[in-house]
């Protein structure tokens, strides 16, 4: 609305201007007096000139100060996101840590003389849990499109910039660190069905609580071999969890100074 009644004035004192000029030029002509009115006619040019030159800068100034305030608003945007972020690492380094304690109980029951009820505690937690985990996707969107417009180099706090850049460029480096971590333990967990330790038939809903899937289990357990194996998936596992827990304080530890918590609305 101010703009509008900006503008408004603003024409109406060009309107003024054109007007005093056109009276003055008429009164120059009528006397005859062609050397002032080419002096009039070179000045009012000249004003004309100034006035145009005068209406850009400040409409440049004007579309500077919005694109700051665009500027500034991402960046706020980019902040409240890593907060979203930090909440997302403390879930996922609480959900390791149980499952830690989870995989430390599973590997006490691998014994050979384990008891029906362990057994199913066991072939619970290797249907429903293991081998998964909770990583970190953090909200990038906002970056990603400052730095592809070329908005993100106007920062004008290069210490802020300098923090927000390295905590994404840390993000892309250990997403690429996890995804190899679990590809590994993947690969670890197929070794157990590929050298008959585990077999999918008793892992099922239908079939984990057979007499013969405890039969089997015990039978691969008295093996010492495939027992370590079993050992050591299990502890490969704890060691993922340890790890992407790690990573997660890490990122804490990079994100020092960005997390913003967003205003309520």
């Amino acid at each position: 609305m101010l703009d509008t009644l900006s503008d408004h004035k603003a024409k109406q004192n060009e309107e003024s201007m054109l007007k005093f000029f056109r009276i003055v030029r008429q009164n120059l002509t009528a006397k005859g007096k062609l050397k002032n009115y080419i002096l009039y006619a070179v000045g009012e040019i000249f004003l004309v000139v100034v006035g145009i030159l005068l209406a850009i800068s400040l409409n440049n100034l004007n579309q500077a100060k919005i694109a700051e305030n665009d500027l500034q608003k991402k960046v706020q945007k980019i902040r409240e996101e890593v907060y979203q972020d930090s909440l997302l690492f403390e879930h996922i380094i609480e959900y390791n840590n149980q499952k830690i304690e989870t995989i430390e109980r599973m590997a006490s029951l691998i014994e050979e003389n384990i008891s029906y009820d362990d057994y199913l505690q066991l072939i619970e937690f290797l249907n429903r849990e293991s081998g998964r985990t909770r990583t970190f996707s953090p909200k990038s969107q906002t970056y990603t499109g400052l730095t592809t417009s070329g908005e993100f180099s106007k920062i004008k706090n290069d210490s802020l910039k300098n923090k927000v850049a390295f905590l994404y460029s840390y993000y892309e480096h250990m997403s690429k660190i996890n995804y190899s971590t679990i590809e590994n333990l993947q690969s670890y967990r197929q070794k157990l069905f590929s050298n008959g330790i585990l077999s999918a038939k008793y892992i099922n809903e239908e079939k984990k609580q057979s007499e013969e899937g405890f039969l089997y289990m015990k039978k691969k357990l008295s093996d010492p071999n495939q027992k370590v194996i079993f050992e050591n998936y299990l502890y490969l596992e704890k060691e993922m969890c340890e790890l992407v827990t790690k990573r997660c304080h890490q990122i804490f530890g990079a994100m020092h100074g960005l997390p913003l918590r967003p205003l309520k609305k």
